[in-house]
């Protein structure tokens, strides 16, 4: 077990490591200036080209139909031996290597820095360990990963569904983690990695609109350890990925206002791509940026105002700029247009089953009409003279957002304040775009589709709390906005720090407390002892060892992970794998209707094949034949949602449950109960 896992491991190590040398050796072109946060931005530029790299890779081969792991592997391969050789037959990395800006650290800032660092690593651990319970991924996330896997292509699980139509780079993206392991130990990693980079991008955000570095880190942090944060990034949840993206392209799209150096522009694009992919309500988003790149090349024209660069523009003339622009308008269709096109080329409609209707005029027919959608958003269902709905309003803010929420609205008395009494026009410009692009991104999200209701006609219920994910660009925003608001306040730094300690505390769990603060403490003391220094000095003689080492340590790790993994499957999943593991061969066919865990239908491995009869119900008559055609011997029926009784495929459950035996679980109210149903019945 211990081998399989280490070849595992190291798989997983090569995927992580394979673009890096090629995107470093393309960074090395784009000169940093000593500046500020220019370490920070690198290293977010860096990250950025990742994820796309990343996300463009098995977004080709899926295409293709040659999703599998050799072919993932080898051209993780090839891209690290070419990256490595680009950089040592054109000695880019001893090119790259200048002085940047490393200012030193105050004490507070280190604190800071331990805090999250420690709240990443143990949530990270977390995301190894706990198994993944959350409807929405259990409902259609995982199982349309899953199902890629199988089938090796972009084949959709569900066909007659509205999820079968959605945009789905970040659940592609994710499944490069399902390869090496062949089930979903390592499925979360990408969600902690976007995490990390959208709290960078807000902290990157925060300084250009003037914050100072404290603030920005502070409310960065703030973020990240809401509630509603923390929660997402143990599902498969798309919202943060989303909201990640969103800020990056805002970010690279203010820094090429200011800098002009067309590696912004690109980044931009790119970000704005895999924004378009991830979630179909980013198109309003998407409008937002159009609106902000159409603004900088206006004022552009009439500004003749020039900066010192953070980013020179050596090595960007007009054939690298046209390189750019193509690479950049073919990678814009690749990850963030082929979701609509396959909608469009199977439905004949863009956003598939949702039909497009603009002052009167259908331009896409569809069963779902953006009209009909639009009753279920906040904004057609939330009263403002109901008392009541205020009331819950609050009760969730407080549940999802907490003291965090208000640390970021509280610090925007400092922006009132600015408004009024400062002079400083320069300093305006970024921050009032901000707030215009916060505006919008509330505006969309109180307008988002179920942002208050999951079925029309409901009345508002604290189901709504969770759907506060909708609004996450905006909360991205409103913390960069709220860094500066803290910087014109002048809050002694003190004190700002040790709100946010106690903040981040409040979030989670008394086990957490007692090693969050040991961490904090060790982080601390360890840095301003000078161990740190010594450490990092350290690593630079002794690289093998020291990465060997680390490697070791990781592997040592996730093993033990895995293995506690396995035990809470049982106590999580009601013992469903081991039942299938036990009962069923690989390849075969379960069935199940009315149930949103078809993902454990699966199996631990991934190896047999859920046969979806709610979607079989509501186009064909006689279930017993196709039971019969697939050999299907198990169905999984529940836990039954509200009023179950009106969904397709319920009378037949009617009908039918009395002559089946349930071989595992008993109470469809529950759990999921799998039956043993008889052949010809």
């Amino acid at each position: 077990m211990f081998l399989e896992h280490s070849y595992q491991f190291l798989i997983t190590l090569v995927i992580l490591v394979g673009p890096i040398p090629l995107i470093q050796g393309l960074l090395s072109r784009v000169n940093v200036t000593p500046g500020k946060s220019s370490t920070i931005l690198k290293i977010y530029m860096f990250c950025c080209l990742w994820f796309c790299f990343q996300t463009t890779l098995i977004m080709f081969v899926s295409l293709l139909g040659f999703l599998n792991l050799i072919v993932i592997i080898a051209l993780e391969s090839t891209m690290l031996a070419a990256g490595l050789i680009w950089i040592k037959s054109r000695n880019l990395y001893q090119k790259n290597r200048q002085k940047s800006d490393r200012p030193k650290l105050g004490s507070l800032e280190i604190l800071l820095i331990a805090l999250i660092t420690t709240v990443i690593l143990l949530r990270t651990y977390e995301n190894f360990v706990i198994p993944i319970s959350e409807y929405d991924s259990l409902a259609y996330h995982l199982p349309e990963m899953a199902h890629w896997y199988q089938t090796q292509s972009l084949d959709m699980f569900f066909t007659q569904t509205l999820q079968t139509t959605y945009a789905y780079n970040w659940e592609l993206f994710s499944t490069i983690f399902i390869l090496p392991f062949g089930n979903d130990f390592a499925v979360l990693l990408g969600q902690s990695m976007v995490w990390i980079f959208w709290g960078m991008g807000v902290y990157l955000l925060g300084r250009h609109a003037g914050a100072e570095r404290i603030y920005a880190i502070g409310t960065s942090i703030v973020l990240m350890t809401m509630s509603l944060t923390l929660f997402n990034i143990k599902t498969m949840r798309i919202d943060i990925a989303f909201a990640a993206f969103f800020t990056a392209a805002v970010t690279f799209l203010l820094y090429y206002q200011k800098f002009k150096n067309a590696w912004f522009l690109f980044l931009a694009s790119l970000s704005a791509s895999m924004m378009l992919g991830i979630k179909m309500s980013s198109i309003p988003y998407l409008c937002i940026l159009i609106l902000l790149f159409a603004f900088i090349k206006i004022s552009t024209r009439f500004s003749r105002q020039t900066t010192n660069a953070v980013l020179s523009s050596e090595g960007v003339g007009n054939f690298r700029r046209i390189i750019l622009g193509i690479a950049g308008l073919c990678l814009f269709v690749l990850l963030g247009c082929v979701w609509y096109i396959q909608n469009t080329m199977r439905f004949g409609n863009p956003l598939g089953f949702v039909g497009m209707k603009i002052f009167g005029i259908l331009l896409f027919p569809g069963s779902e009409i953006t009209e009909s959608l639009y009753k279920s958003s906040l904004a057609a269902v939330f009263e403002w003279k109901n008392s009541d709905h205020w009331e819950l309003l609050g009760q969730q803010l407080r549940q999802q957002l907490g003291l965090n929420g208000g640390l970021l609205v509280f610090s925007l008395i400092g922006i009132v304040l600015f408004y009024f009494y400062s002079a400083r026009n320069k300093e305006r410009r970024v921050l009032t775009i901000l707030v215009l692009i916060s505006a919008g991104c509330l505006f969309f999200y109180w307008n988002t589709p179920f942002s208050a209701v999951n079925k029309l006609g409901n009345p508002l219920k604290p189901w709504f709390g969770q759907a506060m994910r909708y609004g996450m660009p905006f909360l991205g925003v409103l913390a960069a906005i709220s860094a500066v608001g803290w910087t014109i306040l002048g809050f002694r730094k003190e004190i700002f720090a040790l709100i946010v300690c106690i903040s981040v505390l409040s979030t989670l769990s008394s086990y957490n407390h007692y090693l969050i603060i040991v961490g904090i403490f060790a982080c601390t003391g360890l840095t301003k002892s000078g161990y740190a220094a010594k450490t990092v000095h350290f690593f630079g003689e002794h690289k093998f060892i020291v990465v060997s080492s680390v490697i070791i340590l990781l592997l040592c790790v996730t093993f033990s992970a895995r293995n506690y993994r396995e035990m809470l499957q049982v106590q999580r999943c009601a013992g469903i794998y081991q039942f299938i593991d036990k009962n069923t061969e690989g390849g075969e066919k379960i069935g199940f209707i009315m149930s949103y865990m078809p993902y454990l239908l699966f199996g631990k491995n991934l190896d047999r094949i859920p046969v979806n009869l709610s979607e079989e119900a509501s186009t064909m008559g006689d279930l017993d034949q196709i039971i019969n055609i697939n050999r299907i011997r198990y169905i999984a029926v529940g836990p039954f949602p509200e009023n179950w009784q009106d969904k397709p495929g319920a009378s037949w459950i009617d009908s039918h449950i009395k002559f089946w035996k349930p071989v595992h679980n008993k109470n469809p109210y529950v759990n999921l109960v799998i039956y043993k149903v008889h052949q010809g019945k």
